[in-house]
Order: structure tokens, then C-alpha cells, then sequence
């Protein structure tokens, strides 16, 4: 049996007892139909897990702490996503789907040919959040207010491997020694063009800044496939690099 799930946005400690505001009252009792003295899975949305009580009253509603489990410790590198908004509900269903893939750091970014310049963030954010919660992700992404393309540098700490989708890309897009050797460090970062795709200034921009030019598939993708494509193409990678990586390590120590 499944057991309810909430984010609490705050560390707890053990026998804590914590009120819930009425958004959170109402998504426990009328979504979740939760009931009074029923167990509940609690994230703090920094690595932290926990369960507790359901205590419901017509006075209040709150949570009694009861178990608390070790902090999770993230085994890979971390995925940050810089994307150009796409338009209608394609965008929303990028976001859940990139969420539920492991993205931790999401950043919108105004380029040359993005048809969507504005777009609702609180229900953003309320999308990726359920999207961790059904996919038991103990981090909730960081959602970056919208930049310039060229600005995106300067947005996060120098990260250590970075790739862009390019459609029809001559050279070869699997050049593993090239990417390998960095895919298990801090930061990955992944750049994916408006529907339009890049501007040539643009596509250079990036390539002078030594972003990894890859192209996921022979045919010209919609720009919603074409972020999936390219954190699956990461999520593959950096997994194949961790587990070299372990490889190599247990086979120092025995040296």
C-alpha cells in the first residue's frame, strides 16, 4: 500500500508536532483523503525523509514526527536544464517529466526565436513539486527567474560539462572520451533551443564556450521531445561514468 506523501519545506526533528497551513489541509484531507491517526511520508525538499501521524480536528490539522530517516546523499552529478519556454501545455508537461527524470536546477532563457516570454511560475513550481513527491525525489529543483542565453553563464557555478542539443550535426555526437571523464563531477548542464532551434550566432556562442554539441536523432524533434531526449542522453552517461569511476577506485585500493 501506497503511503501519502507531503512536502513540509523545513527540517523536523523526532515526537515534532506540526501545524499545517490551509493549503496543506486541504490537499491532505480532500485530495489525498487522509484520515485521522493515518501515517504519512514527509520530505523537507533538501535530501531529508521522515513519517508522522495524521492528527485531524475541526480545530486544526497537524503532524506528529515519529520516524526520521538518514539525509540522502546524491550519488551523481547534479542536472541543471537551461531551456527556452515553450508554448501551451507542452510546457508544464516538460517540466513534470524533466522533474521526474532527476533535473535539480531549472533555468528558462530568452533567446532570439523563443515564442514564450512570460508564463505562470507559481504553477511551475507546484508542478515540479508533485512531480518529486510521485517520483520520491528528496530534492526540490531550484526554478531560476528567465535570462538572457548570453547571461547563462553567469547564472551558475562553473559547470564542469555542458552540451547542446543540435539537430543534424555533422560531427559525431557519441565521442564518449570527450564526455565521460567529466560527467561525474558537480554539475552537468544541459541546453535546449526554442522551437525554432538556435540562432547560428546563438549555436556559436555556445560552442565557443565549450558546450558539447549533440545530436539525439536524425530527425528534427519538437521541443518538449528534445529535453527528455537530452536528459536521458545525461542521465545514461553519467550513470555509465559513475560506475567507471567506482570501478577504477576499488581498483586502486587493491594496488
Amino acid at each position: 500500500m501506497n503511503i501519502p506523501k507531503i512536502f513540509l519545506h523545513k527540517k523536523v526533528l523526532l515526537e515534532e508536532i506540526v501545524k499545517l497551513d490551509l493549503e496543506q489541509i486541504h490537499y491532505l484531507r480532500n485530495v489525498l483523503r487522509l484520515k485521522n491517526g493515518e501515517k504519512i511520508e514527509i520530505y523537507d525538499g533538501q535530501g531529508g525523509k521522515s513519517f508522522g501521524i495524521f492528527g485531524d480536528s475541526k480545530k486544526e490539522s497537524l503532524i506528529q514526527i515519529n520516524e526520521i530517516l538518514s539525509r540522502n546523499v546524491e550519488q551523481y552529478p547534479k542536472i541543471t536544464l537551461a531551456f527556452a519556454p515553450i508554448k501551451g501545455d507542452y510546457l508544464f508537461h516538460a517540466l513534470r517529466m524533466a522533474t521526474e527524470m532527476g533535473v535539480r536546477h531549472f533555468i528558462p532563457i530568452i533567446t532570439e526565436r523563443c515564442v514564450r516570454r512570460n508564463w505562470p511560475k507559481k504553477r511551475c513550481l507546484s508542478i515540479i513539486e508533485h512531480a518529486c513527491l510521485q517520483s520520491e525525489q528528496p530534492y526540490i529543483p531550484e526554478f531560476n527567474e528567465s535570462i538572457h542565453l548570453f547571461e547563462l553563464l553567469q547564472a551558475i557555478e562553473s559547470p564542469s560539462c555542458k552540451i547542446i542539443g543540435v539537430p543534424r550535426i555533422d560531427t559525431h555526437p557519441y565521442d564518449f572520451e570527450h564526455f565521460l571523464p567529466a560527467s561525474n563531477s558537480q554539475t552537468l548542464l544541459i541546453l535546449v533551443g526554442p522551437e525554432g532551434g538556435f540562432t547560428a550566432e546563438e549555436g556559436n556562442w555556445a560552442l565557443s564556450h565549450d558546450f558539447f554539441p549533440v545530436n539525439i536523432s536524425d530527425t528534427i524533434l519538437r521541443a518538449d521531445t528534445a529535453i527528455i531526449a537530452m536528459i536521458t542522453f545525461a542521465n545514461i552517461l553519467r550513470k555509465i561514468s559513475f560506475v567507471g569511476q567506482k570501478k577504477l577506485n576499488k581498483g586502486e585500493k587493491h594496488v
